[in-house]
């Protein structure tokens, strides 16, 4: 199940955001979109989780953080 995730610092790579989602169930993959001649985020992507409980528990906890 893929999550579509805004308002993401500039600062906040792949590694940070798998470690934030991990308390919630199996993160299959993140992605952060990025700036193709900076390489500075957008702010903005998305990150698949196992299975769909674990994907609506990273939703309503995280939800306006």
């Amino acid at each position: 199940m893929k999550i579509s995730l805004g308002n993401l610092p500039q600062s906040l790579k792949e590694e940070d955001l798998t470690k934030l989602l991990s308390p919630f169930g199996e993160v299959v993959s993140v992605h952060i979109k990025r700036d193709k001649k900076t390489n500075t985020s957008l702010g903005y992507g998305n990150a698949e989780m196992g299975n769909e409980e674990s994907m609506m528990k990273a939703i309503t906890e995280l939800n306006g953080k």
